[in-house]
């Protein structure tokens, strides 16, 4: 199964054109595997992808979805009927990278669906509630304002086995692919989301790819041996030890020039 690092909530917060009125999960996870490709491709001559993994999987806070009219202009402030809020939930060690949907079926029932995992039984606000595969289990203590939660409410949970720096990249990257090339004709505005968002992943990996230099990222412990890499890739040490790599010759991304 292909890898995904984000989940498809993840480009629609960075950019809410891309909301269910307008792109279909379907469409989204797509560019999301896309996105997650491109990611590994860029850092894996520096990082193996294991050093990519959180050191265990974690979830936002429950995340209430927008309305939206058939335009896909947003038509109020939530989504939801009620006013209830989730808090943090407890994620299994071997949970996977999706995007967990509660929806309730009564004022204190709700469903467990997971974007891979599918639909994975039902919980309560009452008592602790675990999904089927026990993937994720909601503390009663995490659901708020609970006596103003509606039949019909529904909250997001994203879950991660990725770092939070994977998380946000790959998003930009999915924001900027489906912007320049997959929606560009049909948002508004979508050559400057695509500008916006190429600049913030270009320069994201590119310090990722350098991270012994004064300006670069470092996910956790390099995940590559670096005189090796240094080697392979013809590293050019200047007179104070930075790196003048040329790397418009050694880059297939094009990172020339990028500062």
């Amino acid at each position: 199964m292909p890898s995904r690092y984000c989940t498809t909530l993840d480009l629609r917060l960075r950019c809410k054109a891309l909301n269910a009125a307008v792109v279909k999960d379907e469409e989204l996870d797509g560019i999301v595997v896309d996105a997650s490709g491109l990611f590994l491709a860029g850092v894996q001559s520096v990082y193996a992808e294991s050093a990519l993994l959180a050191s265990a999987p974690w979830a936002k806070k429950g995340i209430i979805p927008w309305r939206y009219d058939q335009m896909g202009r947003e038509a109020a402030e939530t989504g939801n009927t009620g006013r209830g809020t989730l808090g943090n939930i407890t994620v299994l060690s071997t949970a996977t990278t999706e995007l967990w949907t509660l929806k309730f079926t009564s004022t204190s029932a709700y469903t467990f669906t997971g974007s891979e995992s599918g639909s994975q039984g039902s919980g309560s606000t009452g008592a602790d509630s675990t999904s089927s595969n026990s993937y994720i289990t909601v503390p009663s203590s995490a659901w708020g304002n609970k006596t103003s939660i509606q039949k019909g409410d529904e909250f997001y949970v994203p879950v991660y086995q990725y770092l939070p720096a994977v998380v946000s990249i790959t998003s930009w990257i999915g924001v900027w692919q489906a912007m320049s090339d997959r929606y560009a004709e049909e948002i508004p505005h979508a050559s400057e989301y695509a500008e916006k968002y190429y600049k913030k992943w270009t320069d994201a990996l590119h310090k990722l790819c350098k991270p012994n230099d004064p300006d670069g990222m470092q996910l956790t412990a390099v995940g590559r041996d670096y005189d090796e890499w240094y080697s392979v890739h013809g590293w050019n040490p200047d007179d104070e030890g930075g790196d003048s790599t040329p790397y418009e010759t050694t880059d297939p991304f094009g990172y020339s020039g990028i500062s």
